[in-house]
């Protein structure tokens, strides 16, 4: 009595016949890689004993010859199909210069993998951050971010929520996972779910501020010239302070202590609102005079029964969210306070007050050059020979310092 195949089978084996004989259009370079390397922690039911096998040997096989390997059937096809299908539909297998260099820089990360092919690790709760991305999709995020001049940039500075990475990491570079594979950054020791899946939504979050960046610089100026700006990657509250901080430093404002409350203690404020908790945040309100809002009873409760030891514990640890956030903020702010300041006849002293405690709360390592500036400031020190800042009563982007003696 003869077999019957059930219909879904057929489907299975028809979707693999053609994306056989698809993998002929694939450049080269990708043909030649190991059918490990395409697959994703989500993929699963695939034949094992075709990981360490190039899509090009793959293609050379039959529908027959496959069958006949042991424990594979129309299941088993058919996510095979699936693999196939998406890695030749995927945009970042087009032959372009830009792959073709990809793979030259990465290829000592792969070169090897025919011969070790061991089997992505499973993991009883798969994460969708992490899950839908294979070595190819992750060697292209690492070559665009080396290409871009970003591989020196902290994690801290760049992830969207400081609270969704481990403390151990807030000052870890970029680079430090550059020169991974996939398979190598879902094996380092002490990475589970959640640092994978905070590494690898930074890595997509890099990729799309570096697609941004290359199509603005293509629209204005052509693309011939879009190597010459590097993307923006801070927060849009660090970003902020810090291009107001940068134009105040170079000379092109003039600074007061309202404008550094309201620009400066105000954005970072801002940005502890997203990345620190509701007792932090209550804290740093406490400390700075300022309404922290809305607080849970609970949380009332908590800052009331803090001892001052504990206290001083979590506004460290604000001192240190801050310098993970904005890392060049405190070289910025020592040459901001090394400038010499207008102070009128009326100047009110709680102005440069609250200048001492909010920098002494940020970034307590200034507080030499903060007592110096204070001296200066009180004193009314003019130093001979250096041009005066112009007698600005506030801050005004719309308003360049005068350079007259």
């Amino acid at each position: 009595m003869a077999t019957t195949i059930p219909s879904s089978a057929h489907a299975h084996y028809d979707s693999f016949k053609r994306a056989r004989v698809a993998i002929s259009t694939l450049p080269p370079e990708i043909r030649n890689r190991p059918l490990s390397h395409f697959l994703r922690p989500s993929d699963r039911c695939v034949p094992k004993s075709l990981l360490s096998l190039s899509l090009d040997e793959i293609a050379g096989f039959a529908l027959e010859d496959i069958l006949r390997l042991p424990n594979v059937g129309p299941k088993k096809i058919g996510n095979l199909a699936m693999i196939l299908t998406r890695t030749i539909a995927e945009p970042c297998t087009t032959v372009t210069e830009v792959a073709r260099e990809a793979v030259e820089a990465a290829r000592p990360l792969w070169s090897m993998a025919s011969s070790v092919a061991s089997p992505l690790p499973a993991v009883s709760r798969v994460s969708e951050v992490y899950a839908q991305v294979d070595e190819l999709l992750w060697e292209h995020w690492c070559f665009r971010i080396r290409r871009w001049g970003l591989a020196e940039e902290t994690l801290g500075h760049c992830v969207a929520r400081l609270r969704d990475l481990p403390r151990s990491l807030w000052f870890v570079p970029v680079h430090n996972f550059l020169y991974l594979s996939y398979d190598e950054l879902l094996r380092i020791r002490g990475f589970g779910v959640k640092r994978v899946a905070v590494i690898v939504e930074l890595f997509r979050s890099l990729d799309a501020v570096i697609s941004a960046q290359e199509n603005a610089l293509a629209e204005s100026a052509g693309i011939a010239h879009s190597m010459k700006a590097t993307p923006v990657v801070a927060p849009p509250f660090i970003a902020t302070v810090d291009a107001a901080v940068e134009d105040v430093v170079v000379g092109r404002y003039a600074w007061c202590t309202s404008w550094f409350a309201n620009t400066v203690v105000r954005g970072l404020w801002q940005q502890l609102q997203i990345d620190g908790d509701e007792t932090t945040r209550a804290l740093v309100a406490e400390r700075l005079g300022w309404h922290p809002g809305a607080l849970a009873s609970h949380t009332q409760l908590r800052v009331q029964g803090l001892s001052r030891a504990h206290r001083f514990g979590i506004l460290f640890n604000v001192s240190t969210m801050v310098q993970a956030r904005w890392p060049r903020g405190e070289s910025l702010l020592n040459r901001l306070l090394q400038q010499l300041t207008y102070r009128n006849q009326v100047g009110i002293p709680a102005g440069d007050d609250f200048v001492a405690l909010a920098i002494g709360l940020f970034f307590p390592a200034l507080k030499d050059s903060l007592a110096e500036w204070r001296r200066r400031s009180n004193d009314g020190l003019r130093q001979e020979g250096l041009p005066l800042t112009n007698r600005l009563t506030g801050f005004s982007f719309a308003t360049p310092v005068s350079t007259g003696n």
